[in-house]
């Protein structure tokens, strides 16, 4: 009996094992369907719209989904299909002065598109000198300041479009040049319902051709926020990011001036391919695509159960008898025979049917039953079949008929 109750507990325990491993790679199938990610989101590189850290635009994209006249989505894809975008704005946040603008994209502004360029803030100079646009960018520190080289783009570079050829140029204060009593406040240039001043995080200024580009926000004379004409679309160009970012949409938040970003767009394109992500193409990606998340989870769930079901009763199993190991209780043939003619037989009608095989049975010859007999047998189911149904005795009928054919000669 302990050998039994040994080996139900052995079993017990390793249901429980399997039980508890099942429901944790349930609840991590389930995270990596959803996305209920706390910390990956800190992987994603700086001003990226998948980012919910103070250093992402996440809350940015988010509260223009809200919005029933704006779609907003995501792209991570050459930029080749922007152009057949009807009314749309292309923002590249956290960007580099030297990363690649495609031609697609100067075909997407000629088309009526709207392209928001906002420079990741520069805290520093960068050790490399910025790079002529008709040149292989420079190697340089990431303009975060986190001293890590910059990701490559997951496309190769494509021709683009020439800041100079533009009108617009990046100036970079020297370490120890001091700067602007009010530099630290961009204060607004142009006759717009804009806020009048903004906190800025850049040491970095544009120098903008003022026949092209009207100067929105400066700091003391230099401009950092500038708005120009192409082709029938328009062109914003900011020296700092920090006003789309989490932390910044908390701390000094200025909707005018996302509304004015936005501007007439009616649909918000958040780029990710210049900050070096790529369109994820694995099994998570199939199912969100095609809506299988809540089926990866119905089989998880499924999963739980039938390990559950697996698991022992709490009752231990009763101990056999090896003796009675490989035998079989039951009736004999003689009862089976009997249950059958009782379900296939009236009572009333019993005695007729016994009769009736007996006569089929025996022989008609006097060297087993005489004639005599016979004859009185027949007389005595005659009398018993002309009785009613109700008064018939068959037991009595059956005993008389019996001693008939039992008597001595």
């Amino acid at each position: 009996m302990s050998t039994v109750r040994d080996s139900s507990g052995e079993g017990s325990k390793l249901a429980s094992a399997l039980a508890i491993l099942a429901v944790a790679l349930s609840l991590g199938a389930a995270a990596l369907v959803f996305r209920i990610d706390i910390a990956s989101s800190a992987w994603e590189p700086p001003y990226s719209s998948l980012r919910s850290d103070p250093f992402g635009c996440r809350a940015l994209f988010e509260s223009l989904e809200q919005l029933a006249v704006v779609q907003v989505r995501r792209n991570y894809r050459p930029y080749s299909g922007l152009a057949d975008v009807p009314r749309a704005a292309l923002f590249l946040l956290g960007a580099s002065w030297n990363a690649p603008l495609s031609t697609d994209i100067e075909a997407f502004v000629l088309r009526g598109g709207r392209l928001v360029v906002a420079l990741a803030p520069i805290v520093r100079k960068p050790a490399a000198k910025v790079a002529e646009p008709d040149s292989q960018p420079a190697q340089e520190e990431r303009q975060d300041g986190s001293g890590a080289p910059a990701k490559e783009a997951p496309f190769p570079p494509a021709p683009h479009l020439d800041w100079a050829k533009l009108g617009a140029y990046l100036e970079l204060p020297e370490p120890g040049r001091p700067r602007d009593a009010d530099a630290t406040a961009a204060a607004l240039q142009a006759p717009l319902d804009l806020p009048g001043t903004l906190a800025w995080h850049s040491r970095a200024t544009l120098r903008v051709q003022p026949e092209d580009w009207r100067v929105i926000y400066a700091l003391g004379e230099h401009p950092v926020i500038a708005e120009r004409s192409f082709g029938r679309g328009t062109i914003v160009l900011s020296t700092d990011s920090y006003f789309t970012s989490n932390e910044g949409l908390l701390r000094d938040l200025h909707a005018t001036l996302l509304a004015w970003l936005v501007g007439p767009s009616s649909t918000v394109i958040f780029d990710e391919v210049h900050l070096g992500s790529e369109e994820p193409r694995g099994v998570v990606w199939l199912a969100r695509k095609y809506g299988l998340a809540w089926t990866a989870l119905a089989l998880c769930v499924l999963g739980v159960l039938f390990l559950w079901s697996s698991l022992p009763g709490f009752v231990p199993p009763r101990e056999e008898d090896p003796a009675a190991a490989g035998s079989a209780t039951g009736k004999d043939s003689a009862s089976a025979f009997v249950g059958l003619l009782r379900r296939t037989i009236p009572r009333a009608k019993l005695l007729e049917v016994c009769f009736a095989q007996w006569s089929r049975a025996v022989p008609q010859s006097e060297r087993l039953v005489s004639r005599q007999r016979l004859a009185r047998v027949k007389e005595e189911m005659a009398a018993y079949e002309a009785e009613l149904a109700e008064s018939r005795d068959a037991l009595t009928t059956f005993q008389t008929i019996t001693r008939i054919l039992t008597e001595r000669q």
